[in-house]
């Protein structure tokens, strides 16, 4: 009988070695860290022939860490149309995006007008 219980001892240690083991795994990575961009100032609506000025966007880890942001993008301001402003960063070998959407109208021809 004593047998037996030392057995269900050993199989509850064991359980609560592995079960600590793995949370430790999964609390202590720097992997688990996130990042986030935000983009100054959302999208935007400019009128056709006006000059775009990009406000930018910044990016933080979780611990608040500031990261470098790279900015591509070909508003064409001639042009009546929706474009886009991709902003990139990398953290720990993984490239993170978000886009702005920069919708350029003509005053003109928008419903409503005279």
């Amino acid at each position: 009988m004593k047998k037996k219980g030392r057995t269900h001892i050993k199989k509850l240690i064991l359980l609560g070695t592995l079960l600590l083991f793995i949370g430790l795994v999964a609390c202590g990575s720097e992997q688990d860290e996130t990042v986030t961009i935000d983009i100054i100032g959302g999208d935007v609506e400019i009128e056709l022939g006006a000059e775009y000025v990009d406000q930018g966007a910044t990016a933080t880890t979780s611990s608040g860490e500031t990261l470098n942001v790279q900015a591509a993008h070909s508003v064409n301001t001639d042009e009546v149309g929706t474009y886009e402003v991709v902003y990139t960063t990398e953290f720990n070998d993984t490239v993170y995006e978000k886009t702005r959407y920069v919708e350029v109208i003509d005053p003109a021809t928008e419903d409503g007008d005279s």
